[in-house]
């Protein structure tokens, strides 16, 4: 009998924490440059709660890559608008924390001119420090 009840707290307990994660943490948005209309059909709520979260994360912590999936969110317009005041807000504090990624989008922010006047000498320095920060995307057009 004791071995059923410690059988089923431990899956309880293992159970519980895989499928709070899986419910609760919005980290396993996958991030990539590309918008993927299949991978990204959240519904309204969800996305401004995963926002939300990452907001918290960006701010709370510090998080660069948080701050990056804000900005990304606000650049691709995922809550249902692009707005990219707030994009560049959120990609320029993921790039001065140290996220490529942010460099990077930031640079093509202001390579195309999204938001800003273009700036391709701004754009070729965001997109440098993205690649030596490891972002292998920035890489492509530094060279």
């Amino acid at each position: 009998m004791k071995k059923v009840v410690l059988s089923v707290l431990i899956f309880s307990l293992i159970a519980g924490v895989v499928f709070a994660r899986w419910g609760v943490d919005p980290s396993f948005i996958p991030i990539d440059e590309e918008p993927n209309k299949e991978r990204d059909s959240f519904d309204g709520e969800g996305i401004i709660q995963a926002i939300e979260k990452y907001e918290e994360r960006c701010k709370g912590f510090n998080d660069g890559k948080a701050c990056y999936k804000v900005g990304r969110a606000w650049f691709y317009g995922k809550t249902g608008r692009v707005d990219y005041k707030r994009a560049f807000k959120y990609l320029k504090m993921s790039c001065e924390l140290g996220y490529g990624g942010g460099c990077y989008l930031l640079g093509v922010m202001y390579k195309k001119g999204y938001g800003m006047e273009k700036n391709e000498d701004k754009a070729l320095e965001l997109y440098k420090k993205g690649c030596d920060l490891g972002y292998k995307d920035a890489c492509k057009y530094v060279n």
